[in-house]
């Protein structure tokens, strides 16, 4: 957790405010676009939409099994939280 001190009024008491931190996931369906892999040389980009998160060293006969994988991954944390809605209406 980091905590960061943020701008004050001058009435208000001096004192640091925490704000917790958290790492964004490709699962997280928040994030427009869709995760796949584009192979670059040894190497396979990890992209979000059009932007590249990371780089992986992988073959490029692991690339479309992992694109299907990460894709059902995506898509079954979707199912899940639209069902999750559904119960609760």
């Amino acid at each position: 957790m980091s905590s960061t001190q943020t701008p004050r009024s001058e009435g208000a008491a001096s004192g640091r405010r925490r704000i917790k931190a958290t790492r964004p996931a490709l699962i997280d369906l928040r994030f427009t676009g869709d995760a796949w892999l584009v192979q670059r040389g040894s190497y396979a980009a990890v992209c979000l939409g059009d932007t590249v998160l990371g780089q992986i060293s992988l073959l490029s006969l692991d690339l479309p099994s992992l694109n299907r994988l990460l894709g059902q991954v995506r898509m079954g944390q979707a199912r899940k939280n639209y069902m999750r809605r559904l119960r609760t209406c």
